[in-house]
């Protein structure tokens, strides 16, 4: 079962869902037909993609105690003053509605132990792949790689302001740059 937002024009994605899934448009909703539905559905676990929509977090306080209720967010702590002052109210209020936080790594782990999350209660690998896999692959190849490294870069995501492409682009740029030069120098 998936409560989401309408699509919207910014992620447009139109999805083909299994037969076996159900998915529920938010907006169609009032606050107390939301938490009707969610009891009527009887949910053996509960993630919540991030902790700003207030009707999400009175189902997830409500079901805190009696379920696995996990929050995902990819937002890493910076130490900025907002977050240090966030920090002591979420402390308190995040906790009660959840007892799991669901990130993607390092960075995000450091939110949610700021948080008063302990290690246990944080779990790493969202929006990931199967790393183990990756790593595994890293260390049978990394001598090869030193010699002969992958000319091919793939970007995938949106082409969104926030993505910071463009930075990402130049420094790709630089760095070939910078590869050319050295092979020029080393008369490779």
């Amino acid at each position: 079962h998936i409560i989401r937002k309408r699509i919207n024009k910014v992620a447009p994605f139109d999805f083909n869902v299994p037969v076996d899934f159900h998915l529920y448009d938010r907006e169609n909703y009032s606050a107390e037909k939301l938490t009707e539905l969610v009891e009527k559905i009887e949910p053996d676990s509960v993630l919540c993609g991030g902790w700003s929509f207030k009707p999400y977090l009175r189902i997830c306080k409500s079901f805190n105690e009696k379920i696995p209720v996990s929050v995902g967010f990819d937002n890493w702590w910076t130490g900025s003053l907002k977050q240090i002052l966030g920090t002591s109210f979420g402390k308190t209020n995040l906790k009660n509605c959840f007892s799991y936080c669901f990130v993607p790594g390092e960075k995000q782990k450091k939110l949610a132990l700021n948080l008063g999350y302990s290690e246990d209660k944080i779990i790493k690998g969202a929006y990931c792949c199967d790393t183990f896999f990756f790593h595994q692959m890293h260390v049978e190849n990394i001598e090869s790689k030193k010699n002969k490294f992958p000319k091919k870069f793939l970007y995938v995501g949106r082409y969104a302001k926030e993505k910071n492409i463009e930075l990402l682009w130049t420094a790709f740029i630089e760095l070939q740059a910078e590869k050319i030069e050295f092979h020029e120098s080393s008369g490779d």
